[in-house]
């Protein structure tokens, strides 16, 4: 039966571009489902679940300035989504209701120096149920795990055409989380920082390396469950 409803589903995507002189805009709409997975029907006691309907639409630009040196741009968001796949308190997966995420992205890159790139972005993100059988999130409560405010920047520099550096910087603030069936906790915000390096031996190979958390920062992505202290990566890379 679940997969006789799935036939039925369809997804569209239309999308506008305009370039003007020294601009470029975009206006993208489209629709879309996901079909619950094997594990949400199996493992979660319901195989009639229906697939997750969404649609939704942005409209953005990017400008260029001093002489591409500088990029500017900004984006607004706007979906709306039903059947969302969700669990209760005894674990039992079901059909949430209908939600709606919006929000705007702003980002900026500037390249001073021909080894030097700047990077940040801020995304302002609303998202919250509009109906829905789960009766331990009313409506107009957040949707788990998006923060309302997140915070992005980097600076990479390129060492005598061979060794890239970049330090990132993630700061993310007013997160929510799901509660085994009970009304959503908040989360602690959280920064951290992260670099990273990469040195090219030849056009062929290279050698790279990376400190995830590096101030050793405690958070939590997850309710209950504490994210990894400062870590180290390493390894090498061939090109062929």
């Amino acid at each position: 039966m679940a997969i006789q409803r799935l036939r039925n589903c369809n997804s569209r995507r239309v999308r506008f571009s305009k370039a003007l002189p020294e601009k470029n805009q975009h206006h993208p709409y489209g629709t879309g489902f996901t079909p619950p997975s094997s594990q949400d029907k199996i493992f979660g006691g319901n195989p009639h679940l229906l697939a997750d309907r969404d649609k939704g639409f942005d409209i953005g630009f990017e400008q260029p300035l001093a002489d591409d040196r500088l990029r500017i741009g900004a984006n607004f968001f706007y979906s709306t989504a039903s059947n969302t796949v969700g669990f209760n308190g005894n674990f039992e997966a079901f059909n949430l209701g209908k939600d709606r995420i919006q929000g705007v992205e702003l980002f900026a890159v500037a390249r001073p120096l021909p080894n030097l790139t700047l990077s940040a972005s801020y995304t302002y993100l609303d998202a919250i149920t509009t109906s829905g059988a789960d009766i331990s999130q009313p409506a107009g409560s957040r949707l788990p795990r998006r923060p309302r405010n997140q915070f992005f920047g980097s600076i990479t520099y390129t060492w005598c055409h061979r060794l890239d550096t970049t330090l990132e910087l993630v700061t993310v603030n007013a997160r929510q989380d799901e509660n085994f069936g009970a009304p959503n906790v908040n989360l602690e915000d959280y920064t951290v920082l992260r670099f990273a390096c990469e040195y090219r031996v030849s056009d062929f190979f290279s050698l790279f390396g990376r400190i995830e958390n590096l101030t050793d920062e405690k958070y939590a992505e997850v309710n209950g469950f504490p994210a990894l202290g400062r870590t180290f990566y390493g390894g090498l890379r061939l090109r062929f």
